[in-house]
């Protein structure tokens, strides 16, 4: 790619860790029950508003309320003896499922109504101060809303919303796998008061082990529309947020609403922070998903609000096969929205559709598949520059080489490599094993039920790839330091090599029970 893909950039200045809880302060833990939820059920597939059989204009922009506490459904009970709490492994599997069952004909044919209505319209759009459909920051400010919220209000403001059924429970993620003498980690730790509880505890989790439940993942449909710094602007003049971290829009005055030619299609996506590998692969890309038989078609133009940089163009072209690409601020007889996705979350529903996407295109399996006796692929997930590494990294990769040389093959990416490249290193690793940094990334191409091993700060305490292992079903291990993120620190090699040893155990352990259970099947 020429340059590594993100980790040295200069605007990532907003840890993994402080997205992460950015995201989940403020979000629901709510759920949304199908014979409440609001807008029907059809085929399987959920559209707000209408039947996709039904051909109406746009629902004007009415919502007295708009910004009240009513916009989110009422909190149960804290944890409702966790009964509707989901166990992270089975929930990725769960997810995984739903996304295979998945159909996107509802949304074409609701794309292909609003394009003949377009054709039929003939309105004056507004050009006044817009209004934006943001979700809250750590800090909630006036007008912002929950994920829920958010959800809520997109269905009042759009001409349709199409959305998949999928997982709606919370998560609770498992107590990572840390074999640091004298570190517990149910004590808060870092910057952002990170611990981690057993299951069986009563005390309440961490919003970073506690994943909130979440809207379906779905596609709001605007008629006209204009896409401006990843937004999506109404005629009526509101600006459905483009998620992530900036909460910045900036669009020109006036819109150019001449330009929205009706049978045109434009999918909106990403933000000025897409330039950075994590941002990028971790809070837009995956959206991508819910539109991608209409871009890979050509029937939609995909908007950007910048140029592509290496490693976006190889994504979009070389592994999604998108070739109609604009940039700038784009105008459409329709234009789709993706469901956004918080500061630092992928959330599960959109990550595995995304996932199987990918997959299906690299033909990647989606689970481990060890074969006893076989050697497993131990993968050194490396920053090209070396920062973050422990100063004694060199000893320890040599160390485990030549303990586990007749057990396990190794390969080392320095993201350095074709994007394809690294998925198809990381799809097929049993282990990866990295510091912290966007190095360990491509984590959500792993297949469920191999393991990460990070080595990252304590005294930070930035537990991104924690999320992304308990959405995939990924085994995480955590191997803390006591410095800075980016101080010098050492560790033991004896420590990293007993990681490693306790994720062959279990991932043999995982293939017995498999043969036990096909046996008794």
């Amino acid at each position: 790619m020429g340059a590594t893909p993100g980790y040295s950039r200069l605007f990532l200045v907003v840890t993994c860790a402080a997205c992460i809880v950015l995201g989940m302060i403020g979000a629901s833990t709510y759920r949304i029950d199908s014979a409440t939820a609001p807008g029907g059920v059809h085929g399987g597939l959920r559209v707000s508003h209408r039947s996709v059989a039904t051909e109406t204009t746009a629902v004007a922009l009415n919502p007295p309320s708009r910004h009240s506490s009513s916009s989110s459904p009422p909190p149960p009970a804290v944890m409702r003896a966790r009964s509707e709490i989901d166990d992270s492994l089975a929930a990725a599997a769960n997810f995984e499922r739903e996304a295979a069952r998945a159909s996107f004909e509802g949304l074409i044919h609701v794309v292909r109504v609003a394009v003949k209505n377009s054709t039929r319209r003939n309105v004056t759009c507004s050009s006044r101060v817009l209004d934006k459909l943001e979700f809250a920051h750590r800090r909630p400010r006036p007008r912002e809303l929950t994920t829920f919220g958010v959800y809520n209000q997109t269905k009042l403001a759009v001409s349709a919303l199409w959305s998949v059924r999928t997982v709606e429970h919370a998560v609770l993620g498992p107590v990572p796998i840390c074999l640091t003498p004298n570190v517990d980690l149910a004590k808060p730790f870092g910057a952002w008061g990170a611990f981690f509880i057993n299951k069986t505890t009563k005390k309440r989790p961490s919003p970073l082990q506690l994943l909130p439940s979440e809207p379906p993942p779905h596609v709001a449909v605007v008629s006209p529309g204009v896409s401006a710094s990843g937004y999506t602007i109404t005629c009526e003049g509101v600006a459905l947020t483009a998620g992530g971290c900036l909460w910045e829009l900036s669009a020109p005055r006036p819109l150019p609403w001449q330009a929205a030619v009706p049978a045109r299609i434009v999918v909106s996506l990403c933000d000025a922070w897409c330039k950075g590998y994590y941002h990028f692969t971790h809070e837009h890309l995956p959206r991508v998903a819910l539109v991608h038989p209409l871009l890979v078609s050509g029937e939609a133009v995909l908007a950007l609000p910048h140029r592509m940089n290496s490693f976006q163009q190889q994504f979009f072209e070389d592994i999604l096969g998108i070739k109609r690409i604009e940039v700038g601020t784009v105008a459409g007889g329709v234009v789709l929205h993706p469901s956004p996705m918080r500061c630092g979350n992928t959330f599960s529903g959109t990550l595995h559709l995304f996932r199987r996407l990918v997959f299906s295109r690299l033909n990647i399996t989606h689970r481990l598949s060890a074969q006893r006796g076989a050697k497993l692929r131990l993968l050194f997930a490396e920053r090209s520059k070396g920062s973050r590494m422990a100063t004694n990294y060199k000893a320890i990769k040599s160390h485990l080489m030549s303990r586990f040389q007749h057990k396990l093959d190794f390969n080392t990416t320095t993201g350095r490599e074709h994007v394809m490249d690294q998925i198809n290193l990381f799809a097929r690793a049993d282990i990866v094993l990295g510091p912290h940094g966007a190095n360990l990334a491509n984590s959500m191409f792993m297949r469920s039920g191999s393991h990460v091993v990070e080595m990252a700060s304590m005294a930070k305490g930035n537990m991104c790839y924690y999320t992304t292992a308990v959405r995939v079903g990924l085994q995480y291990h955590f191997v803390p330091h006591m410095n800075g993120k980016d101080a010098a620190y050492v560790l033991a090699p004896e420590l990293i090599e007993r990681h490693i040893q306790e994720a062959i155990a279990r991932i043999s352990s995982a293939f017995d029970q498999n043969q036990q259970q096909q046996l008794s099947d």
